[in-house]
């Protein structure tokens, strides 16, 4: 997963270009920080909320994730939490699917079944059951 997450995070330097290269690099170093504590998992947090958690401004973070992550915000921690559930459906099958979403940070259990199926492909059911499925 942390793969994933890397690949999520890093970029290559000539998509950086017209940003700030410190601003960049320090986002860098708070993002995957960010990352590494789960704090996508946080429930309510918009864009503006992260960026005061990251110590930058919501457009600079922005535009950073357009430029940087070719991405936009939710797009980006969606993912996060999709990949983040995949492995906790896997190892720990005693919980209900509800309370993995709660746990990623999507605690309406249809808007987590919905942002599964569309990440992942199959419903977080399926995945369980057999084990993954490739998307």
């Amino acid at each position: 997963m942390f793969e994933f997450l890397k690949s999520l995070i890093f970029r290559p330097k000539s998509s950086r270009s017209d940003l700030d290269r410190g601003e960049v690099r320090r986002l860098d170093k708070a993002l995957r920080k960010w990352v590494e504590d789960k704090r996508y998992r946080e429930y309510d947090l918009n864009r503006h909320d992260v960026a005061a958690q990251l110590n930058t401004s919501r457009e600079f973070l922005n535009a950073y994730m357009t430029k940087v992550l070719k991405s936009d915000f939710n797009t980006w921690r969606t993912s996060l939490r999709i990949e983040d559930a995949k492995k906790i459906l896997l190892e720990k099958r005693e919980l209900p699917v509800e309370i993995v979403g709660q746990m990623v940070g999507i605690g309406d259990r249809s808007n987590f079944h919905r942002q599964f199926t569309r990440v992942a492909g199959c419903s977080p059911k399926q995945w369980r059951k057999s084990g993954s499925i490739p998307k």
